[in-house]
């Protein structure tokens, strides 16, 4: 019986997940679900704590200074990805094997930080932390360090094409 000269196969996945994020983009963590608390040791301001006085001296810090004020897009959604491959096999004589494979990929809706907190006011100036749209009017959080959103507004594509020249050894062990 004789070889088949030429082969071909492929293949196509469709499959939609929920990306997990990391913890940075974790609204728990966001004031006032986690507190942080201080403690000042200052020997001119007579605020000098002694083993004894146990955690008097520790108080519940500004929730939002210095604070990473985490935000989620409203419409945030799975991301889809796609994947698909096509590949043909020429056999060359009696050892050899041609392979040329077409691969691909698209996602769409994949997470995004955003900086949703740029320190610019509306004609691109550096701004006060007041200024922006989702601080004003409310003083203790201009002592925030940045407002983190996530979005689902990530794509994605990727095409190859893959060659391979496979050789079997005729004389070996």
């Amino acid at each position: 019986m004789g070889r088949a000269a030429e082969t071909g196969n492929g293949g196509m996945r469709i499959h939609t997940f929920m990306e997990g994020t990391g913890t940075n983009l974790r609204l728990p963590i966001d004031p006032p679900f986690n507190v942080e608390f201080e403690a000042i040791f200052d020997e001119a301001l007579a605020l000098v704590s002694r083993t004894g006085d146990g955690f008097s001296a520790v108080v519940q810090a500004n929730p939002h200074s210095r604070a990473n004020i985490r935000l989620w897009d409203a419409n945030v959604r799975p991301s889809q990805v796609q994947q698909w491959n096509f590949t043909i096999e020429q056999l060359l004589g009696f050892d050899s094997v041609l392979a040329v494979s077409y691969v691909g990929q698209k996602g769409t809706h994949l997470m995004v930080p955003m900086p949703y907190y740029q320190r610019v006011d509306q004609n691109g100036r550096p701004a006060e932390c007041s200024c922006s749209p989702y601080l004003a009017g409310n003083p203790d959080l201009s002592v925030i360090s940045q407002i983190s959103g996530t979005e689902s507004n990530g794509n994605q594509e990727y095409n190859a094409l893959q060659a391979s020249v496979k050789r079997r050894m005729g004389k070996s062990l």
